[in-house]
Order: C-alpha cells, then structure tokens, then sequence
C-alpha cells in the first residue's frame, strides 16, 4: 500500500507548501505529492496513472481534489475501478463500499456539492 498525495493548490506559495506539508502529515513522501493549478489535471492524471489497486490517494480537502461535483463523481468512479481508497484529510474511506459512499455523499451534502 502507497500513499499518494494530490490537491488542487491557488497562486499563493504559501498555500503550496501547506498544501504539501499537509500531505506529508498524510503519509505522501516528498516523491508522491502531485499538485494541480486551477484549470489543469496533469498532477493528477500522473498520480492515478501510478496507484496499484489498495493504494491510497490523499487530499488535505475534498475542494482540493476536483473543482467541481461532475470532478468529483468521475473522479470517484476512476477510484473504484482502480480500487483505490481515499483519504481526505486523515479520514480514509474506499467509495466501492456502502460506508465509504455514504461518507463520501455526506461530505458532498456539507458542501452544497451533492447534484446527484
């Protein structure tokens, strides 16, 4: 099992190393933390196109790991293809299973995400 950091990080240097601190609190080394800028997904189509199936993929906050509801959803389906579990700010979840989705669905609900 490898942990594997993503988030979504704005302009601010400062943002980027909390970002990435945060991460490493998480478990990522310095080696698996991808990052994106708003309005590219390069950082995490590298870090998908490494995960094993029980790997885990970690992101400080839900916002910081698609920038909207349809990211997400696709996001999510892509995870449990791959088998992938989540973990999003220290609560790890696996979608594939009823306890994970409902997490999942009620993260979204907080938000004011929840489309589906």
């Amino acid at each position: 099992m490898t942990v594997l950091g993503y988030t979504l990080v704005s302009s601010d240097p400062h943002d980027l190393a909390a970002q990435t601190e945060r991460l490493r609190t998480l478990g990522a080394d310095n080696h698996r933390i991808f990052q994106d800028r708003p309005g590219t997904r390069h950082g995490l189509t590298r870090a998908l196109a490494l995960t094993r199936p029980g790997d885990i993929l970690a992101t400080p906050a839900l916002d910081r790991l698609a920038p909207s509801p349809e990211a997400l959803h696709d996001l999510t389906a892509e995870l449990i293809d791959h088998e992938i579990t989540l973990d999003i700010g220290g609560i790890r979840l696996d979608p594939a299973n009823h306890d994970g989705h409902t997490l999942l669905d009620a993260y979204l609900t907080a938000l004011g995400l929840h489309g589906s």
